[in-house]
């Protein structure tokens, strides 16, 4: 009686072991196929490009008019590194970092449980952002460590237009962070989406009048 009941018990907990097993196998599955299907992939990266398009061509303005770039880029050094703000080129900048912000949403998709599953993730993408998109950058960018270090661009300068890129990478992480956890609350959604479609037709607008031009 006792060697059935040990036996008995054996078994349960072999059986166990083999649920658990399959429930993880089960969500291992789901979690490749969320990885490298379609459908949430794309969603994830439109929410991020999205926000990342309406904050920087909002921010982008304030800090146009703000900080007199037209000015500032028509005169040494910046007008070594950066086109004046009249260029055709410049008018083709916010339209086309539509790509930058899908890239970007692409490459936070794997690793997006870091920060939405906290209270407070929007602060740890932030984080991220500054550390890599700002501060951190690989090359010498104006505002980075690099970029203080190697450039001739004065620091105090390099300062001073620091707050744009800060600002938007606030906005964006807030916006990615609340619009991904809640994709389907109206009170999020139609605003973004109304921001996004007024700075689409403006960023447009702004291609074709340079096409126009040209």
């Amino acid at each position: 009686m006792r060697t059935s009941k040990a036996e008995h018990r054996v078994k349960y907990h072999r059986q166990r072991i083999l649920e658990k097993s399959n429930i993880a196998g089960k969500h291992n599955a789901e979690s490749a196929w969320s990885v490298f299907g379609t459908r949430p992939l794309f969603a994830f990266a439109f929410r991020v490009a999205t926000a990342h398009f309406t904050t920087y061509l909002i921010v982008g303005l304030f800090a146009l008019t703000l900080f007199n770039y037209h000015y500032w880029y028509s005169i040494p050094p910046l007008n070594a590194y950066m086109l004046p703000t009249d260029h055709p080129q410049i008018s083709l900048g916010p339209l086309l970092n539509l790509i930058r912000g899908f890239i970007t949403g692409l490459v936070l998709y794997p690793f997006r449980e870091s920060f939405l599953e906290r209270k407070y993730g929007w602060v740890h993408l932030w984080i991220l952002f500054m550390g890599i998109g700002v501060f951190g950058t690989f090359g010498p960018a104006p505002g980075s460590f690099e970029g203080m270090l190697y450039t001739v661009i004065p620091l105090w300068m390099q300062i001073a237009f620091l707050p744009e890129t800060v600002i938007q990478a606030l906005l964006m992480s807030i916006i990615v962070y609340y619009w991904q956890r809640s994709p389907g609350d109206k009170r999020i959604r139609i605003p973004i989406l109304v921001l996004f479609i007024i700075t689409l037709i403006l960023a447009s607008l702004a291609a074709l009048s340079t096409f126009f031009m040209a």
